[in-house]
């Protein structure tokens, strides 16, 4: 029993504020105070009298906080509201009626007000209120505080009468705005809510059954009005009228509850109503609250009654309901009506639990008011309602109308939820529906993929056109499907569903920019650990379907098409996985799975570009008696892949159409390079790349020869074709390859130790050697000619041109290589210069540039001709000859455009040249041209030639330099006829009205055309080939990056004398591709190819040729280094001279500073660097030197050692001479970096004599400071005496740190008193004096030290004669004069 307390004493100090509070309480939930009428304020002002009593029940605020903590817009804070007001109210220990029958009232008249969350929050109270006080009878107690009450009524029927009061908007006089009306009828709707989830409705609560038979009906009676007054009111209404059904439903004495309020109040007032019941004109409230009723037709012991005695929701009558359910897309997402609530409770049925969400299936037994089955009312809900209705889609497979993006969005969502992403219902709070996948195969058809999310993610795309609306909305329901579907523990659902996806759109992951496919089929980019057997076997499924689909595909649709991608993608998804494989001495399993499956995939690729593989029959060959061992060829993956593709094309009697070899073509060799680059990076521990790469091309071609052997005919001429027929020793190139192979095998099966370097080389020749051969035996695959060609027919193409270089190259490797590896110091020639040639030779052609047909075989090929070029140079320094001479260099440097002499260079300008003149010529030309006439527009034509004179030139000045090719070339250039006609019917005679033409000027101007489309058509020409020789130079700069990286292995063979002749070629060749990129500004192509080499030549130069330490390399007997570097270094001088761009002239430097330290001694380095002291001089005496200081900076941040050396000296004699204040500031700025004690690291003999130089040379830069500081007046300025002083500053800072003896201090000293006056002007140069003095003095008291020191050591060894005991007193005299004598002179 709640306790009644007296009510205590309220402070007076609070009384008024309580009062004040609860007035504004009041006037918000109650009364609008906003409305100033005279009857409301006199009203508020009696309420306020009748409340006094039950405030003073009240002892402090805590209480009265808690409903404005009901209406706080976070839940949390409102649960924690509701628990202190019910603890204070009812469960605690100073509960009592005063306080909870005030509670009560403020709950329910919180139901009514619009502020923030106040009706979730005081609607939530209330049930729990009215559940604990029914509970704990207080709810009595507090119907008797009520003098309102009716005394005879039921505790059911006060808790009616108090929410009706408190909900009925004609209690409140006043005029009442809309928003009011509606606030009330919210409240009554909430209120009603409250009643029935607090329980109290129930029998089981002690209630009488009739009168919870009473006032159920008059609440549902109160909502049916609800329903039926407002059209906004109908779906919260009937949400309400559900609730209590279920309630009552739920409940084993309530269902008679719930049977009376369906026949006597549902519907006979709602659903049938004034008017005939018709399923056409249902609304979509009515359907949610009819499907609740018929879901429980089994709780009617009579049935129930007509009109709901017969199935409303059946797959017939979905067509007629539809429309009403394609009306409820206005609901504002992500919330979907409650229709689709109530049918999902209607199809489904409850089977477990997941944490809060519960699960829900479809109902396996037939329904009980239908006879049809649930999975056949949702195959009808899909057709008619999500096609059909909200998608708009034909069902005569017409084209699809338009729909809104409402109605989209709504059938978006509603595929959500029945893939099983959880979802939050109105009626069973978090639920996930899970169906059958047969079931979602259904529901996810070719049309609903297209509509719902290719069209949506597919759209826009373009610089002009926007992404879909429902994008977002797509992209995060396409990825919330695809994590719940991966929540599931096996993979055939997932993969069953990724098939539905790809037989919709092969290219579905591409299109839409996602990833959806693979994360279904578990190729994610997971770890390897978490690929597990399940993910191996769903990834062969999914492959082997691919592969299916494709050879089943129409090839004249776009489908086998993608399928070949994504097959493609699928591989490189694996390769992906094989590559983030962590494990280093050992492939982990899933990685080996992908490359595994990779290679069947590659070999797929192959036998369906290449070869026709109907008449494919393989056997196994028998075994021989005395040898056991299986046959390898029986091993080979490539025969189940043709029994593989012979079966899945059994059915066509010819092979793929050209195009699709085409395409299989170019995916198999870039499948194949990405094949080879995951294989080489997989964590195969010890196994080197270069093995890596010949077992996977070697078994590529075994593959070859197995496919042959079993009976595929090949699409492409045969090898042999390009043969000499006179030739009959010559090797096929298949035996060449496999004469390498065998050999590299041979090689590389030999034992050694970790001390036989030579046979470590031999084995990486040898198998770069045979990767690169076998890498180029691949390329002569082909996909044969078009099919609408005749056999007859000759055809030449450009894989014609390719298979005659690729026979070249396999010929000159197989006869280099063996003189390489068996007979090197045999050799006639240099093996090293011609396997040179034969590495240019290949990387200049189209086959490392890219090809149609080949993909990204370039990067595969490339790949071996590194590894081949790195077991060449490895070999080639352990012979005992030097093979890296002048001539090897002279092909590595014309690979890249740059010769020995910069031929090219010169050339090039010459072109210019003669360019421009021709120029020149043609404007002379054409200023004859136009005396014709201002009617003539030959001159306008003319005039307009060129728009860029500098960079276009006739090349009629270069055909005696021209080869023939290109002569032929241009001879070929055809003339564009369709202007030349227009031009001349625009200049027709027709035109002219007066006067007499002298001319035609129609065929003038065409004329005039004809010389300028010839023009054009030579500069383009030019430009192409320009860009071509462009790219073959970019791709050879590989053999020389290679050669000169840092690498143990053929370091034997650089000799300091040959690696100096690279640097004035690349100098030179860089020097004329800046020049010829900054000429072809603003024109794209051309520009970026030529960045693209200058780029590579300065990074080559800086992080390869330079970083070289050329000192301990021996020099090659013949030369002399000194003299060599001497020379060199006076050509490199010239050309910084020349040099008008910063970069070029760092480069130049920097390239200076190499030649100095590559001198082999001190002598050899001073000798060298003597330059530089003739470049100080020039630099600053003479105007016309292109001479800059950062030359001398780059010497000293390159040679710090040799610069102090060196520069001191000639900058000290270059301040007195130089012929500019500015000049000699920067030479005081280059003393003042070079007199630093930590520049010169004394590590070695050099450092050394620049350490002793630079003592000798301190006192020697006083005098030209105090000639700068007193007779040059153009020095005497505060900015340069700043330079001057700081040159000073570093200068006695050295001596002091270095010991050094300094003379002329005093000069220095009256030098900086007779500046005193200036130099106090500036705090700078204040501050710098200061130090320079104090620098002087401290001086000045180490050398008075040192003195001191010498005498007394002087003196000690004159005491120890003494101790020695000299007798001869005339010495001791001599001496104590002697020693009196240094004393007076100090």
């Amino acid at each position: 029993m709640m306790k009644k307390r007296k009510s205590p004493t309220v402070p007076g100090d609070n009384q008024e504020d309580d009062d004040s509070e609860m007035v504004d309480v009041d006037g918000e939930e109650k009364i609008e105070v906003a409305d100033e009428d005279s009857d409301d304020a006199v009203m508020v002002e009696e309420e306020e009298d009748e409340e006094e009593e039950e405030r003073e029940a009240v002892e402090d605020n805590s209480f009265m906080d808690t409903f404005y903590g009901l209406s706080s817009s976070n839940p949390v804070e409102r649960a924690q509201a509701a628990n202190a007001l019910l603890h204070h109210c009812l469960i605690g220990p100073q509960a009592n009626a005063k306080d909870a029958t005030y509670a009560l009232r403020r709950l329910l008249n919180g139901l009514c007000s619009g502020r923030a969350a106040s009706r979730q929050g005081n609607a939530s109270a209330l049930a729990s209120f009215l559940k604990i006080s029914l509970e704990g009878g207080q709810l009595d107690e507090i119907k008797e505080q009520d003098d309102t009450a009716t005394t005879d009524s039921s505790i059911l029927d006060y808790v009616r009468e108090r929410l009706l009061k408190a909900t009925d908007p004609s209690a409140t006089q006043g005029k009442k705005k809309g928003s009011e009306e509606r606030d009330y009828q919210f409240g009554r709707l909430f209120g009603i809510l409250s009643v029935a989830r607090s329980g109290i409705l129930l029998s089981s609560n002690n209630q009488d059954q009739e009168n919870i038979t009473e006032v159920a009906t008059g609440f549902v009676t109160d909502l049916v009005q609800l329903y039926n007054d407002k059209k906004w009111m109908r779906e919260p209404a009937a949400h309400a009228i559900g609730t209590i059904l279920r309630t009552f439903y739920a409940d084993s004495e309530g269902k008679a509850v719930a049977v009376h309020l369906v026949e006597q109040v549902v519907i006979p007032k709602l659903v049938v109503g004034d008017d005939d019941f018709d399923v056409t004109q249902l609304e979509a409230e009515k359907i949610a609250i009819i499907a609740t009723i018929q879901a429980h037709a089994g709780d009617h012991p009579n049935g129930l009654p007509a009109p709901l005695d017969e199935p409303v929701i059946t797959s017939e009558t979905m067509s007629t309901i539809s429309k009403a359910l394609v009306e409820t897309s206005s609901v504002t997402l992500p919330r979907t009506h409650l229709v689709w609530d109530s049918l999902w409770l209607f199809l489904t049925e409850r089977t477990k639990q997941k944490g809060a969400v519960v699960v829900r299936e479809l109902r396996k037994d037939p329904l009980i008011i239908s006879s049809d089955s649930a999975r056949d009312i949702m195959d009808s809900l899909v057709q008619r309602v999500i096609l059909e209705g909200l998608l708009r889609v034909d069902p005569s497979e017409g084209p699809a109308a338009k729909t809104t993006h409402e109605k989209r969005a709504l059938a978006l969502c509603l595929v959500r939820n029945m893939f099983g992403v959880p979802f939050n219902s109105s009626i069973t709070g978090p639920t996930q529906l899970q169906l059958e996948v047969e079931d979602l195969e259904r529901i996810l058809s070719p049309v609903m993929i297209r509509r719902l999310f290719l069209d949506v993610l597919c759209a826009g795309g373009g610089s002009s056109k926007k992404a879909h609306t429902l994008k977002p909305l797509a992209l995060q329901i396409l990825g919330s499907i695809v994590d719940a579907l991966s929540q599931d523990t096996g993979m055939n659902r997932r993969l069953r569903l990724a098939k539905v996806f790809v037989q919709c759109e092969p290219r579905f992951d591409s299109l839409t920019k996602t990833t959806t496919t693979s994360d279904l089929v578990g190729l994610s980019g997971g770890d390897g650990e978490e690929f597990g057997e399940a993910q191996m076997d769903a990834v062969t499924s999914y492959l082997d379907f691919l592969k299916t689909q494709m050879l089943s595909s129409s090839e004249s649709g776009g489908e086998l098409l993608g399928y070949i991608d994504s097959l493609y993608h699928c591989a490189k998804k694996l390769l992906t996985l094989a590559s983030n494989d962590e494990s280093t001495e050992t492939t982990s399993e899933a990685a080996k799975f992908a490359l595994k499956t990779v290679e069947g995939v590659v070999g797929f690729l192959m036998a369906g570009a290449f070869f026709d593989c109907q008449g494919f029959t393989h056997k196994t060959p028998k075994k021989s008696k005395k040898s056991k061992a299986k046959s390898n060829e029986a091993k080979h993956f490539i025969v189940e892949v043709a029994k593989q593709f012979n079966q899945l094309r059994k059915e066509q009697d010819s092979p793929l159409s050209y195009p699709v070899r085409s395409i299989l073509s170019e995916r198999f060799y870039s499948l194949l390079a990405e094949y080879v680059h995951a294989s080489m990076h997989s964590g195969r521990g010890s196994t080197a790349k270069d093995s890596t790469l010949l077992e996977i091309v070697e078994g590529m071609c075994n593959g070859w020869k197995t496919l042959e052997s079993g009976g595929a005919k090949p699409l492409f001429p045969a090898i042999d074709s390009n043969k000499d027929e006179d030739d009959d020793e010559a090797k096929s190139p298949a035996d060449v390859v496999s004469e390498l192979q065998k050999m590299a095998q041979v090689i590389s099966s030999a034992s050694e130790t970790d001390t036989d370097a030579k046979l470590r080389a031999r084995k990486r020749c040898a198998t770069g050697c045979a990767a690169l051969a076998s890498t180029l035996f691949l390329h002569l695959l082909g996909c044969g000619k078009p099919d609408d060609l005749m056999d007859e027919d000759e055809i030449t193409t450009e894989d014609d041109d390719d298979s005659a270089d690729i026979l070249d190259a396999i010929e000159e490797i197989g006869e280099v290589a063996p003189l390489i590896l068996e007979s090197i110091e045999d050799a006639d020639g240099n093996p090293l210069t011609g396997f040179a040639e034969v590495c240019m030779g290949v990387l200049s052609s189209r086959l490392s540039g890219g090809n149609p047909g080949r993909g990204a075989s370039s990067k595969l090929l490339r790949e071996a001709v590194k590894f081949a070029w790195m077991g060449v140079l490895s070999v080639s320094a352990t012979a005992d000859r030097n093979l890296l001479d002048s001539d090897t260099v002279t092909v590595l440097l014309t690979s890249i455009g740059a010769d020995q002499g910069g031929k090219i260079a010169a050339e090039n300008e010459e072109e210019e040249e003669e360019g421009n003149d021709s120029d020149e010529e043609m404007e002379d030309e054409d200023d004859s041209d136009n005396e014709l006439g201002d009617f003539s527009k030959v001159g306008k034509i003319l005039d307009g030639e060129d728009e860029d004179d500098d960079n276009d030139s006739d090349d009629d000045g270069d055909k005696e330099d021209r080869p023939d090719g290109d002569d032929a070339d241009n001879d070929d250039e055809e003339i564009n006829q369709e202007r030349l006609t227009s031009l001349l019917e625009d200049d027709s005679d027709a035109g002219i009205d007066m006067g007499e033409l002298e001319h035609h000027a129609g065929a003038d101007a065409a004329l005039a055309m004809l010389i300028k489309v010839k023009q054009e058509a030579r500069k383009a020409s030019r430009q192409a080939r320009e860009r071509l020789e462009i790219e073959k130079q970019i791709r050879c700069t590989l053999l020389l990056e290679t050669l000169l990286s840092k690498s143990e292995s053929w370091a034997p063979l650089f000799r300091s004398d040959v690696i100096l002749q690279m640097l004035l070629p690349m100098l030179t060749y860089r020097s004329h591709m800046e020049k010829s990129l900054s000429s072809s500004a603003g024109k794209a192509k051309d520009s970026s190819i030529k960045k693209a080499m200058l780029d590579r030549l300065s990074s080559i130069l800086k992080t390869k040729l330079f970083k070289l330490k050329l000192s301990g390399i021996p020099a090659s007997e013949s030369v002399d280094i000194v003299d060599c570097c001497s020379s060199l270094a006076a050509s490199v001088l010239d050309m910084v001279r020349a040099s008008s761009s910063k970069d070029q002239r760092s480069c130049c430097s920097a390239g200076l500073a190499m030649i100095v330290k590559a001198a082999p001694d001190t002598d050899g380095v001073m000798k060298v660097a003597s330059v530089y002291a003739s470049a100080v001089e020039e630099w600053s005496t003479k105007r016309t030197s292109h001479l800059q200081v950062s030359l001398f900076d780059d010497l000293i941040g390159h040679c710090p050692s040799v610069s102090q050396m060196v520069l001191v000296p000639s900058l000290v004699s270059a301040i007195s001479v130089a012929r500019s204040p500015f000049l000699r500031c920067e030479c005081f700025r280059l003393l003042s970096i070079l007199f630093n004690p930590k520049l010169n690291p004394q590590s070695s003999e050099l450092d050394a004599l620049a350490l002793k130089k630079m003592r000798e040379s301190a006192s020697e830069v006083i005098a030209p400071i105090c000639n700068s500081l007193t007779e040059s007046e153009d020095m005497q300025t505060a900015k340069r005496v700043k330079d001057v002083l700081k040159a000073t500053e570093k200068v006695l800072d050295y001596a002091k740190s270095s010991s050094c003896k300094m003379s002329a201090l005093d000069n220095l000293t009256k030098a900086l008193d007779g500046m005193d006056a200036k130099l106090q002007q500036n705090q700078g140069t204040k501050n710098s004096f200061d130090r320079i003095k104090a620098l002087i003095d401290d001086l000045e008291k180490d050398a008075m030290n040192v003195d001191k020191k010498a005498d007394k050591a002087e003196g000690n060894e004159e005491e120890t004669e003494e101790a020695d005991g000299e007798d001869d007193s005339g010495k001791k005299d001599k001496k104590k004069k002697k020693k009196k004598k240094k004393r007076g002179k100090k």
